[in-house]
């Protein structure tokens, strides 16, 4: 099948493009027949056009005959709307692709074949630009538009005026919120290399060296026949859109698998897809070379990239199936290489990222009774120790983030990992303020949860790794600065008109170029910081924006929590806030507090996160030995001191 649709991929073909639909029409656009004179401006996204190429001719949908004489002009331009009547584009007289008379069809498209064909890169956005120079008037005439979202038209009409497109900036118009439903006839050359043309379709990954990888995919050294790391990738777009309706690999035998976005799906530029490459558990050992293949609708493209993998037969103590069980008695302690005469490989992460990844062993301890287990590196540089319980109790093994935190004092082991949500997600109620407020230059917010609503979503003691907040509109079109997100267990069970600082929170979150997409759950996964909550306190969050500037507002989805759980301030006034040090007046709400999703626990896409799993020694040579002074679970980057529960392995 695969070699069947490669047979007939890559071949540039002149496509027909639709954008918009419906049947609402306007007589503004593309102009204004009711006039001597008129001048429109219309923005079309790269991602509405999907594909760059040649645009061979333009179609508009027209309601009645005429025939006027235009002049036509493109632009690339990197503007997704106007900000008003006056914020037109500035062609130049370069930019002209058509002049002459145009006789509209009656109830039908009306076709303008272009003099100079357009080169339109697939990137930026197009500015459409028709210049009516008729010099006389007419019944106006209906023409189908659609309406995306802001102001994506300028038009402006007289009698008296023939505009010169040239000097636009001297016109007053008037900005329009829908444009043209559009048929572009357009020659892709962004295809997969098939047919001859540049493909700008992309895979990268990050190499152990930090070396970023681009159109190869190397999976290294891995165990055969075992449990491996996900291979972690990116796709992306130095052009179109591009929408991806097969992925495969040649020869299609099974040996590789890739997963992390359903088909189809569409990669846009500066929008890369994350994708994961997994091998066949029961692959022979060795090397192993394939092609990866994604086949993409529109330029009819097969995008291509090679595959490789060397597999190893593993041996005691390299991979958690295989553990060394000779640690059954302590103190013990054991040079791994020496003692087992076997090469060690670097398969795992441990935490503690600052530390580099060292050579890895691993260790099967059973405990009858409970104990306190001291366990550290003694040789070789940047040792690292992770305690893990057998079975991983939940998704883990080697590479996941899910490191054990070890039992509470007091309490029991590991919290379970959870998704949960609070607030009602069928309400149209909205806030601008939390988690933070973009209409103006500063912004402060907090939000207070209570231990019952934390119980009753389903928020466990796991270590916590994202917030959620939920978009439903949105006019703000410039990514935010300077976010910073802080949380605290706290007895607090009401805000109130005073801020806190954040001495004893933990900073979460930190972030910049940060734009809320509307209709969805926006995630901020957490990048400065680990928190988890105490299992009986309340939870304080506190978002401080720092952006300098104001840009459109943000309506956040917002339900009624019963008592004060939100407060707020914003101002337009440098420096703005400094919540680590200071406290400010705030307005409070009893009746608005945003949804939130909450997640924690094991989360394979999350740094530095711990849980339930494996013991592990790395980069370096392990020991163990038991210490019933040690304290309760202290993390060190050369080592780990846990209570352990007996009658489990580890």
């Amino acid at each position: 099948m695969m070699t069947f649709l490669l047979a007939f991929m890559g071949v540039a073909k002149a496509d027909v493009v639709e954008i918009g639909s419906g049947t609402t029409t306007n007589s503004y656009v593309p102009t204004y027949e009711f006039y001597n004179y008129s001048l429109t401006q219309q923005i079309y996204t790269a991602a509405e056009i999907g594909t760059a190429g040649t645009i061979n001719s333009i179609a508009f949908y027209t309601g009645n005959s005429a025939t006027r004489t235009f002049t036509v002009y493109m632009v690339h331009t990197n503007k997704t709307a106007f900000s008003g009547g006056t914020d037109w584009v500035v062609p130049t007289a370069a930019d002209q692709v058509f002049s002459g008379s145009v006789t509209y069809t009656n109830a039908g498209w009306t076709t303008i074949t272009l003099d100079t064909p357009f080169e339109y890169n697939g990137t930026d956005n197009l500015c459409l630009i028709v210049d009516d120079n008729t010099g006389g008037y007419e019944s106006s005439i209906s023409k189908y538009v659609f309406e995306p979202g802001g102001n994506c038209a300028i038009s402006i009409y007289s009698d008296y005026t023939n505009y010169d497109p040239l000097a636009s900036t001297s016109y007053s118009g008037t900005a329009v919120t829908v444009k043209n439903q559009l048929h572009l006839d357009i020659t892709p050359n962004g295809g997969g290399g098939q047919g001859g043309f540049e493909d700008k379709l992309h895979v990268k990954y990050e190499n152990a060296e930090g070396e970023e990888i681009i159109d190869s995919l190397n999976l290294g050294v891995r165990p055969a026949g075992y449990w491996m790391e996900p291979f972690q990738f990116t796709m992306y777009s130095e052009g179109p859109t591009y929408t991806v309706n097969v992925l495969d690999f040649t020869p299609s035998d099974g040996m590789f698998t890739v997963e992390g976005e359903e088909l189809p799906f569409q990669v846009a530029p500066n929008a890369d897809v994350d994708l994961v490459m997994g091998t066949n558990e029961n692959a022979p050992a060795g090397l192993i070379e394939r092609q990866f293949v994604a086949i993409t609708e529109g330029d009819r493209a097969a995008h291509i990239w090679p595959v490789v993998v060397v597999l190893y037969a593993p041996e005691v103590p390299d991979v958690w199936e295989l553990p060394c069980e000779e640690a059954t008695t302590f103190p013990f302690v054991e040079v791994p290489a020496t003692a087992h005469n076997t090469e060690l490989h670097n398969d795992y992460t441990l935490p503690f990222p600052e530390i580099p990844e060292g050579y890895d062993a691993v260790y099967k301890l059973v405990f009858a009774n409970d104990v306190m287990l001291n366990a550290s590196v003694t040789s070789g540089e940047n040792g690292k120790v992770a305690l893990y319980r057998d079975g991983f109790e939940g998704e883990g093994g080697p590479m996941a983030t899910n490191y054990y935190v070890g039992p509470q004092v007091g309490g029991g082991s590991g919290a379970a990992g959870y998704e949960a949500m609070i607030g009602d997600e069928t309400t149209t109620t909205s806030s601008t303020y939390f988690p933070f407020h973009s209409l103006w230059n500063y912004s402060l917010a907090e939000n207070l949860f209570l231990a019952s609503e934390l119980t009753e979503a389903g928020v466990t003691t796991a270590p916590m790794t994202s917030l959620s907040w939920y978009v439903l509109s949105t006019s703000c079109t410039t990514p935010q600065n300077n976010i910073n997100i802080w949380m605290a267990n706290v007895s607090d069970e009401a805000l109130t008109s005073t801020s806190h600082t954040t001495a004893g929170m933990t900073l979460v979150y930190s972030g910049s170029e940060v734009l809320p997409v509307a209709g969805q759950w926006n995630e901020f996964v957490f990048n400065a910081g680990n928190f988890a909550w105490d299992g009986h306190s309340n939870i304080l969050i506190l978002c401080q924006r720092q952006n300098g500037s104001y840009q459109g507002s943000i309506s956040w989805q917002t339900h009624n929590p019963g008592f004060a759980g939100m407060c707020y301030a914003y101002t337009d006034n440098a420096p703005g806030y400094d919540a680590t040090t200071q406290t400010y007046s705030m307005y409070t709400s009893t009746t608005n507090r945003p949804n939130i999703i909450m997640k924690g626990g094991n989360r394979r896409d999350v740094a530095g996160l711990t849980s339930p799993s494996r013991h592990e020694s790395g980069a370096g040579h392990p020991g163990a030995r038991i210490n019933p002074n040690a304290p309760a679970f202290t993390p060190s980057h050369n080592g780990i001191q846990a209570m352990l529960r007996g009658s489990n392995a580890y």
